[in-house]
């Protein structure tokens, strides 16, 4: 008799292991996280992909890894326009996070990562649907994902990553017209705009996994807020750290282009953007004309009609049949004809 309660004691022990092992954010993950978000940022997708194949080969059902797939993939249809492989690939990963996270939340609703992965994953669903324009769903997975991560809080209050999330619910929900604010409390959460920056901001300051994202989205929100100084500043980081994102060049040259009027710097950020990227690939990616134009455009205003030709030239590669930059090449080759006879005369 003895002996059988200790087995089954020992056999508790094991299963409960086995069970959280499945789910925890310790340091190996977290790194892991942030080597793969380094690709990513850098949009190097393929490479981020084969490292979680590899632990998704080892490790079929741990949801954590699928969870980390369909934000590879998430991100990919942002930078690639038009990427309907990414977007179906996201949709798929995102749901099988789901189904083995719940499978662990029915066995141990206890799990703060259990339901941080839940809460993240009904967060990026939100995101989606959102960007899809479809209100009534971006507000029941956005909502059904800050009840996780209020539980993965109630669990363990260190988990500052979770406040992400419930960051950009409380930011985009708060901003939202009256009447979607007036039934919120109602029938989901309630939201306060404030408390959304401020979360997001404490992500930004002490976050483990998710402090560059919370970067990027106060660069957003700055942006939206009119406060171009302070959008700034968290571009100027991201881009320093991943020289290879076109999305974050992008803004951040637009914004000193648009505010600053630094036109110097714009070209410093653009060409130092494209000696860290593959240019044949830029023309398919969402941003890729942009670079192309600021610079034309920079170096317009800075009378350097050669370069601003050059870069319009590669805009309208992209672009073609652009009114506005058609005409641009032609006041720029008129520009140097002017030049070039003074040079002629003297």
């Amino acid at each position: 008799m003895c002996k059988s309660i200790i087995l089954t004691i020992i056999s508790i022990i094991l299963f409960t292991k086995i069970q959280y092992g499945q789910c925890i954010i310790d340091d190996n993950y977290i790194n892991f996280t942030n080597e793969i978000q380094t690709k990513v940022f850098n949009e190097n997708f393929g490479d981020a992909l084969g490292i979680i194949d590899k632990e998704i080969k080892n490790n079929p059902t741990d949801c954590r890894y699928y969870f980390l797939k369909s934000a590879v993939y998430y991100w990919e249809e942002f930078v690639y326009k038009d990427d309907a492989t990414a977007e179906k690939k996201f949709l798929e990963n995102i749901d099988k996070t789901i189904n083995l996270a719940n499978k662990l939340q029915e066995k141990d609703s206890k799990n703060a990562c259990v339901n941080f992965i839940l809460g993240a994953s009904y967060g990026y669903k939100g995101l989606y649907y959102l960007d899809k324009k479809s209100m009534f769903s971006t507000i029941k997975n956005a909502s059904k994902g800050v009840n996780y991560l209020n539980a993965a809080l109630k669990i363990d209050s260190s988990f500052v990553d979770c406040y992400y999330g419930l960051g950009i619910y409380n930011y985009n929900a708060g901003k939202a017209n009256f009447l979607i604010r007036l039934i919120l409390p109602i029938f989901f959460n309630s939201a306060d705009k404030e408390k959304g920056i401020d979360y997001i901001e404490h992500v930004s300051r002490e976050g483990k996994m998710s402090k560059d994202n919370a970067d990027f989205t106060l660069a957003l929100i700055y942006d939206r807020e009119e406060n171009y100084n302070m959008s700034r500043n968290y571009l100027n980081k991201l881009v320093l750290k991943y020289p290879g994102s076109s999305i974050f060049s992008v803004y951040l040259m637009a914004n000193i282009f648009n505010y600053k009027k630094d036109y110097g710097e714009v070209i410093k950020i653009g060409i130092n953007f494209l000696h860290n990227t593959d240019e044949n690939n830029l023309n398919k990616k969402r941003m890729g004309s942009m670079i192309y134009w600021l610079l034309a455009k920079s170096y317009e205003m800075l009378s350097n009609y050669q370069n601003a030709l050059v870069y319009m030239e590669k805009y309208l590669r992209i672009i073609k049949n652009d009114k506005n930059a058609l005409e641009s090449v032609n006041i720029y080759k008129a520009k140097l004809n002017v030049q070039n006879g003074k040079v002629i005369k003297r």
